[in-house]
């Protein structure tokens, strides 16, 4: 009977062992900002179903990817047409170009030829973000659905979120956004087998242009760190720092995390110079915790600004006091001092709608989802009368599992319920206007596609559509397994 269990057990142990890490506190003070860290994996789990083969539905459904997991799969536009080829265990990864259909009334030309200006990238990303939180927000700020400043994109699709460790953390999702490649979660724009990978803001600064990063929280936290730094692990803030001041080098860099950048000292987790003094004498001016952000006269300008030792506060907790920039005024002034006539790359992240939510703190993810609206309408205003601007809006997963219970009147917080402390697998929202973001309308499609567009817009070269992508389960080394033995008798199956 004993033995019996052993193989059931097996499998059970598997996923003990992977819940146990993804739970494990870490023990070095200098990963105490990271709240969401204790879902990148340092042991990832597989899955052999598909995540990402374009055979779903082909309308988007509301209701159908609450706790979807990995059988979130890629619904086509109408203009990229996908050929369902073999069955999926023999599905290959293809760069074929989408066909041609032509010009429809409903489905924008993918070979329309682009502004003759220089491309313009804006991706907002807001960490956490599901379909439940924008249509709370949008209630509770303009008295029902589709009132925020994101919903007046021309575009509208869906991403599916999962990652090749299940659900997906921010660095796997980050990682996928900035250089189009599924990978582990916890690694920071490196692959699964421990390659870097070039990422859309390297793309842009490798072709003469500048780049830059926003973020409410550190700047060396998992979505803006996948867009500027090579690491193995999302919690090596000392070695994400470096890359970023040091090897990358953004243009522009403007959120928290002074304690990784400043001397060491009682203000800094390092024990060297720090890299102040590194980024002035590459021509940055750096701003630390308390100096006024002010727009540069002239672009591109190198600007860097670590406002907070670790994460920005919340909204609804900042004070005048304080001297934290809003994530809108980072934005403008971000847009300020990239806009030379070059074109350029800009990724902005509200951070904290995330860690709001691995709280269920509702009052402070409305507040974090308000602002970061804020930011959108400071893009979207900026961006006016360009055609050369591309704006994609998305979130690199759900976190909470939320729900209205029942809708509350304009200006009052509803009956909410949450499902987890963690995120899930649903759905997120894909918003976008310029070229290239028509690809997003009316589809469910994943983060590698993100990248796509935007490489496709700053390189002026054919999109390369992702291909189908299957989950792997056949690397043993990639699993922590651990037989266990059934020790206590329960008299099941008999003597």
């Amino acid at each position: 009977m004993r033995a019996s269990f052993v193989s059931i057990l097996l499998a059970c142990a598997v996923c003990a062992v992977c819940a146990a890490c993804a739970g494990a506190p870490s023990n070095d003070p200098a990963t105490s900002l990271d709240a969401d860290a204790a879902e990148s994996l340092d042991v990832p789990t597989y899955d052999a179903r598909a995540a990402d083969l374009p055979h779903a539905p082909d309308t988007l459904d509301a209701d159908a990817d609450a706790d979807a997991g990995l059988a979130d799969q890629t619904t086509l536009p109408e203009s990229v047409e996908a050929d369902p080829g073999p069955p999926p265990s023999d599905v290959q990864p293809t760069d074929a170009p989408p066909e041609d259909l032509g010009p429809s009334d409903t489905t924008p030309d993918l070979d329309a030829q682009p502004p003759s200006k220089a491309p313009v990238i804006i991706l907002m990303i807001c960490d956490g973000m599901g379909k439940a939180h924008v249509d709370l927000v949008s209630t509770y700020a303009t008295g029902g659905p589709g009132g925020l400043a994101m919903h007046g994109l021309a575009h509208h699709g869906e991403m599916a979120t999962a990652s090749f460790s299940g659900i997906t953390d921010s660095a796997a999702a980050a990682t996928a956004t900035a250089t189009g490649t599924l990978t582990l979660n916890g690694r920071i724009a490196m692959d699964r087998d421990d390659a870097p990978l070039e990422t859309v803001l390297e793309t842009a600064m490798a072709l003469g242009m500048p780049a830059g990063l926003v973020t409410t929280s550190a700047l060396q936290h998992a979505t803006p760190a996948a867009f500027s730094a090579h690491r193995l692990s999302r919690q090596q803030y000392l070695d994400i720092a470096d890359d970023q001041a040091l090897v990358v080098r953004p243009t522009v860099m403007l959120g928290g995390g002074a304690v990784f950048a400043l001397p060491a000292g009682p203000d800094s987790v390092r024990d060297d110079d720090g890299l102040i003094a590194p980024l002035e004498a590459e021509g940055y001016t750096v701003l630390t915790p308390g100096d006024a952000l002010v727009a540069p006269a002239t672009a591109p300008q190198k600007l860097v600004g670590y406002f907070a030792p670790e994460h920005l506060d919340y909204v609804l907790d900042a004070t005048p006091e304080g001297g934290q920039p809003t994530l809108s005024h980072m934005t403008e002034v971000a847009l300020a001092a990239l806009d030379g006539g070059d074109g350029f790359f800009l990724m902005v992240e509200g951070a904290r709608v995330d860690m709001a939510s691995h709280g269920n703190d509702l009052e402070r993810m409305v507040g974090e989802l308000l602002a970061f609206d804020d930011a959108v309408a400071s893009v979207l205003a900026w961006a006016q009368g360009r055609p050369e601007v591309t704006v994609l809006i998305t979130a690199d997963h759900e976190t909470g599992g939320l729900d209205v219970v029942a809708p509350a009147a304009k200006g009052t917080l509803p009956e909410v319920t949450w499902a987890t402390k963690v995120h899930t697998n649903r759905r997120v929202h894909v918003f976008g206007q310029g070229p290239g973001s028509e690809v997003f309308d009316g589809a469910i499609l994943d983060h590698r596609w993100v990248h796509a567009v935007a490489r496709s817009r700053l390189t002026s070269q054919p999109l390369e559509v992702p291909g189908p992508i299957l989950v792997p389960d056949g690397r043993l080394s990639d699993l922590a397994y651990v037989a266990a033995e059934q020790t206590v008798e329960t008299g099941f199956g008999g003597a």
